[in-house]
């Protein structure tokens, strides 16, 4: 699985929990956004700026971050000399167990 596509597919499913979360969290601010009568001009604003901070920081979350995990990966698979030169190309050919041992894909083990 290239770095893309490993992206891509974290990006697809991670799309509607995401969503569903953010817009519920906005929808319950809203009566916060729209106050009227007493302080209302304090509450507002403090509504205004959570809701506007929370749809930014879903957007963060669901389209830069797959990005620059994509600019990174392969900024290193190229810098270690394991990539074809574009980051959706590149390929690990050796992972690491959790002890920290090596652990050799199949185009390794036939040397």
């Amino acid at each position: 699985l290239s770095y893309s596509e490993a992206a891509f597919k974290s990006a697809s499913q991670r799309l509607r929990p995401i969503l569903m979360t953010s817009f519920a969290f906005v929808v319950g601010l809203l009566p916060l956004a729209i106050a009227t009568g007493a302080g209302a001009a304090s509450r507002q604003s403090l509504g205004t700026a959570v809701c506007g901070g929370m749809l930014i920081s879903t957007f963060i979350s669901l389209f830069l971050v797959p990005v620059v995990y994509i600019l990174v990966k392969g900024g290193y698979a190229r810098l270690k000399g394991k990539g074809s030169g574009r980051p959706g190309k590149a390929q690990e050919s050796v992972k690491q167990d959790t002890a920290g041992g090596r652990i050799t894909t199949e185009e390794n083990s036939h040397e």
